[in-house]
């Protein structure tokens, strides 16, 4: 079984999977007192849609709360976790949050894609003022 140093593994492996695909992210963002993992501002027809990742080797119900503020200022938001969390995060995590799991291979993998929740805008505009 693999254990995962630290947050730092699983967030590279995303950041590779997304810059194969040409989607840019954002690593360990501070904005309006919240550090976000990964962030990735997508073009989109009426404005630019906001994808927030939370990064966790372990999965704690801190982790909850983190998803809950997230939701209030993101278009989609993700739970990023080990092969090892996989029953936890359908177990805890929303059905609105994406689930994506890292293998042991360091391949993430998008378990459940996120609902639209339309709140991007907020972050954006804490973007543009800082």
């Amino acid at each position: 079984m693999k254990i995962f140093k630290d947050e730092g593994e699983l967030i590279d492996a995303c950041l590779k999977l997304f810059d194969s695909i040409a989607i840019h992210m954002g690593r360990n963002v501070y904005v309006g007192g919240l550090e976000i993992d990964l962030i990735a501002v997508v073009p989109d027809i009426l404005r630019p849609s906001v994808h927030v990742f939370e990064v966790k080797r372990r999965p704690k119900l801190k982790l909850l709360k983190q998803l809950s503020t997230r939701v209030l200022i993101s278009d989609y938001v993700y739970v990023v976790l080990p092969y090892t969390a996989y029953s936890w995060a359908f177990t805890y995590v929303p059905d609105y949050v994406g689930v994506v799991i890292v293998d042991r291979f360091l391949n993430p993998h998008i378990i459940r894609l996120p609902k639209w929740l339309g709140n991007g805008s907020v972050l954006l505009d804490l973007i543009l003022k800082h």
